[in-house]
């Protein structure tokens, strides 16, 4: 059966975590589409995939457990992004026997909600909390928050809310792939945002290029029929105004991991380091070549990433 997203998302029943759900041809394809059937790599390792009614939509959560997990990562997804997109992530973090928790964010991936747009910022980190809730009964510590790009916005804004110290986190790592602050040349983009958004409602995105992966790319522009083809004005909206708050927000003791690729034109990198490195206390990794999508780069920036965090990581 072809991978069909409207089949999935109907197939996909409430989540729960007692029993893997019943078999599907609409989820196997979806697995077999995105390379995520990770049983026969990982034996013994049980597969809940389902939907949580959070905020008036129906958020499609993933809880992958290896047969003996020693912890468990939550993995939040960036902008356009989904958990079909992490492989890579979800691997190595079940490398390390950790149980993962994974989720689409509203409009995206399988989650219900309009395309790749939301009306505050504050939404994504709902969902997350939301998510967290409702599963922390079966969720193994040591916990471990790692986002890419969007979803790392989406992670240090949850950690700020919450007013944790360093004695009191719950997570035993914090891992940030090109974490968002503001985009790329956001002066010039704010300039034609703020003279054509009062006009327009999306404007065409090119898909694919955050990558030196030219397999991955052309699978995003080709074959991901969960991309969305525009960014939404009422998206941007939402980010430059949480951006603005966040860069004043008052520091705290907190370490995370901090990946950030030299070569990204997706996020102001070198802006953004700034504002985190006043806001917490990172720990900075470059990949000189690495561009935005550090999760699905080339094999070989992948392994110097994984090998940062490694040398970072605390068991």
């Amino acid at each position: 059966m072809k991978f069909d997203p409207a089949a999935t998302r109907a197939a996909l029943l409430p989540l729960d975590l007692a029993s893997p759900p019943p078999e599907s041809e609409a989820i196997s394809a979806y697995l077999a589409h995105y390379s995520s059937a990770f049983d026969k790599e990982f034996p013994g390792l049980t597969h809940h995939i389902g939907t949580l009614a959070i905020d008036g939509e129906r958020i499609a959560v993933q809880v992958l457990r290896p047969s003996q997990p020693r912890g468990t990562a939550f993995v939040l997804h960036g902008y356009f992004d989904h958990t079909g997109l992490y492989g890579h992530l979800l691997r190595y973090c079940l490398r390390k026997q950790l149980q993962v928790v994974t989720f689409d964010q509203p409009g995206h991936g399988l989650s219900s909600g309009a395309p790749a747009t939301i009306d505050s910022f504050s939404r994504y980190v709902d969902v997350f909390n939301a998510v967290r809730a409702l599963v922390a009964s079966s969720a193994l510590q040591p916990w471990h928050l790692l986002g890419q790009s969007m979803g790392g916005a989406v992670a240090m804004e949850h950690l700020l809310n919450a007013g944790y110290a360093a004695r009191d986190v719950p997570y035993r790592n914090i891992v940030l792939f090109a974490p968002l602050v503001r985009p790329y040349q956001w002066s010039l983009l704010r300039l034609v945002f703020y003279s054509v958004g009062r006009f327009i409602k999306e404007w065409p995105r090119g898909i694919g290029g955050s990558s030196a992966d030219e397999a991955f790319n052309t699978f995003l522009r080709d074959n991901d029929p969960l991309q969305a083809k525009a960014v939404m004005v009422a998206w941007v909206r939402a980010m430059a105004k949480w951006q603005r708050k966040f860069a004043t927000r008052t520091p705290c003791d907190l370490a995370p991991i901090v990946i950030q690729g030299d070569a990204d034109k997706t996020v102001d990198a070198s802006y953004d380091l700034q504002v985190i490195a006043r806001l917490f206390r990172p720990t900075i990794h470059h990949l000189p070549t690495a561009q935005h999508h550090l999760v699905n780069e080339i094999p070989a920036l992948r392994a110097q990433m994984f090998a940062q965090v490694d040398s970072s990581w605390r068991d």
